[in-house]
């Protein structure tokens, strides 16, 4: 019981020392968040390797070109089954595709 009583005291504490900190700066006129914004990143110039958004960047530049497509309707064939229900004749098939 007596953890409990020091797990409320604590948090009790530290809640106190937070409002205190935080009435204390807001006298001396300390209310704004950030005054400068972060400078943005210029994604045009390529990736700096600094930053996650590079990967995001080739994903969306990525996204732009055109998908190659492939002439597979021969593997249509084989849709829907497991590889145990090929005959021999359809592996053969299918390795050459």
């Amino acid at each position: 019981m007596q953890i409990v009583y020091l797990f409320i005291g604590l948090v009790l504490f530290f809640f106190v020392a937070l409002a205190i900190t935080n009435h204390v700066q807001r006298k001396r006129g300390n209310t704004k968040e950030r005054e400068t914004a972060p400078p943005p990143i210029d994604l045009s110039i390529g990736c700096c390797g600094a930053h996650e958004v590079c990967e995001r960047a080739n994903l969306i530049k990525a996204s732009r070109e055109k998908a190659e497509q492939f002439n597979d309707e021969e593997l249509d064939n084989y849709a829907h089954r497991t590889s145990l229900e090929y005959t021999e004749e359809e592996a053969k098939e299918f390795r050459e595709v």
